[in-house]
């Protein structure tokens, strides 16, 4: 065995110079294009409330405000994004990224627009579909869309808040309060602070992709669909997407030929028959090499005799 194990440590050496090759994107590029809708972004900046870190059914948004079942006065408040100037429907639909608690424990929330109350909700205290509907006070309604149940069974989704021209003709902004009962309990509500807009953002992907044919970078799209259903036709140089998108956020890796300097590239979306294009820098992605030692911990004797643990040895190696 001791000879054995004298090969094994001559082994070791050669492994520390085995090298992996990494890649990481510098990213300075990103490119967002906004699609052709009537929906106005229900966040744009927080006034008053409870920050909380939390997940979220969009990967890089994690900060909330939350409101709970404990006093009434411990409210979450925001300002909305203003409606467009050329909007001219009587009615505007504000969307934000929402969460809910399911619990049995169901408690009434209360949301007001522009100090005047507007709907009370309750919590589910089960989710049989993916819909929600509150109808409230002066033609104020909501819709929720839940298009996630958590790892904590709790609801995940898209609010869209229909207020009437009177409450924003003026400013053109809604100033939304969200209190909850002074019961004395957890039972929650928080939304996203992030402005949810339907659109697309193109970045450089930290990625390089082996080939038989030569190196490929990726593009990533990360695409925020806010309708229940659409066609997405998408080109990149190397690469062609066409498919249907579903309420929600929605990632596609495009490849693309790897560079060593920056270079553009054209991209095209359509959809729902209305058409995109943009130019695109593609930064290049800086190899890194990570140097592998192959190890594993031996208690001879502990869980197997030597024997044992010397065929057990080799085999790993």
């Amino acid at each position: 065995m001791a000879q054995k194990l004298g090969h094994l440590l001559h082994l070791l050496v050669p492994l520390i110079s085995i090298a992996m090759t990494q890649s990481c994107s510098r990213g300075d590029s990103q490119l967002r294009i906004d699609f052709q809708t009537d929906l106005v972004a229900g966040y744009e900046s927080t006034i008053s409330g409870e920050d909380l870190l939390y997940h979220s059914p969009i990967p890089h948004v994690d900060h909330s405000l939350l409101v709970r079942s404990l006093e009434r006065e411990r409210h979450i408040e925001w300002e909305t994004a203003p409606v467009p100037t050329d909007f001219e429907g009587d009615s505007a639909t504000f969307v934000f990224l929402a969460a809910i608690d399911i619990n049995e424990d169901v408690r009434q929330f209360y949301l007001f627009v522009n100090e005047k109350l507007g709907l009370k909700f309750q919590n589910p205290n089960s989710v049989n579909s993916d819909r929600l509907a509150w109808v409230g006070e002066h033609g104020v309604r909501a819709d929720f869309r839940v298009t996630e149940i958590d790892k904590y069974d709790d609801a995940m989704g898209y609010l869209f808040l229909h207020v009437p021209r009177q409450f924003w003709e003026e400013s053109r902004t809604l100033r939304l309060r969200v209190a909850g009962e002074s019961a004395d309990k957890s039972t929650w509500f928080m939304i996203f602070k992030e402005p949810i807009t339907a659109g697309v953002t193109i970045s450089n992907s930290p990625a390089l992709l082996r080939g038989e044919n030569g190196h490929r970078q990726a593009l990533r799209a990360d695409f925020l669909y806010l309708e229940d259903s659409g066609h997405l036709v998408m080109s990149a140089p190397e690469s062609h997407v066409d498919t249907v998108l579903g309420l929600g956020h929605r990632q596609f890796l495009l490849p693309v030929p790897a560079v060593d300097q920056p270079e553009q590239a054209s991209l095209s979306f359509e959809v729902d028959g209305h058409k995109y294009t943009a130019q695109f820098t593609i930064d290049p992605v800086e190899q890194m090499d990570i140097f592998l030692i192959h190890h594993t911990h031996l208690d001879i004797g502990y869980t197997h005799h030597q024997s044992d643990v010397e065929r057990l040895q080799w085999q790993y190696l």
